[in-house]
């Protein structure tokens, strides 16, 4: 009995030196550094005006067994693209590559109930489109059917925007 007496008076003095040390401890931490103050502030803001100019994708897809002369094909289609979208006006600094790309497919016969497919030629794509920012939106329509006049195959992409968003 006085030894259970002694170890549960030695545990109470182990505890109050903890309780003592990790209070005195924290008064000289909270002491040392000046407490930290902050200004959070959230906020939410729209604008919004008529649009100005439109943005549009056009492209030409060309193929051909021959990388070269589908290489050769897409250029020379790209560029009557081009002269016809300037002749619209389209300055060059509104026109840019957004993407060109080669890629190979391997063309498959089709199967008959009686044969297995065989494979076929290797066709080489050639894709090459330009992003077209047109500043003056009546000429939109006319700026579509001309690329189309001139060999553009794909148009996506179509949006508006405002040209100097800073007024709003």
């Amino acid at each position: 009995m006085l030894n259970r007496k002694m170890l549960y008076a030695g545990l109470l003095i182990v505890g109050l030196l903890v309780a003592v040390t990790s209070c005195s401890s924290a008064v000289t931490a909270s002491s040392a550094t000046p407490p930290n103050r902050s200004i959070t502030v959230v906020g939410v803001g729209k604008a919004s005006g008529t649009p100005d100019v439109a943005y549009v994708t056009v492209g030409v897809e060309t193929r051909d067994a021959s990388v070269q002369v589908a290489v050769d094909d897409n250029a020379e289609i790209m560029s009557d693209i081009l002269e016809a979208l300037k002749a619209l006006g389209i300055a060059d600094a509104d026109l840019q590559t957004s993407n060109y790309s080669v890629y190979t497919e391997r063309e498959t016969s089709v199967r008959t109930p009686d044969a297995e497919g065989t494979e076929g030629a290797l066709v080489y794509h050639v894709q090459n489109q330009v992003s077209v920012k047109v500043r003056d939106l009546d000429i939109l329509g006319g700026v579509l059917d001309e690329a189309v006049s001139a060999g553009a195959n794909s148009i996506y992409g179509i949006s508006f925007g405002v040209d100097d968003p800073s007024e709003l």
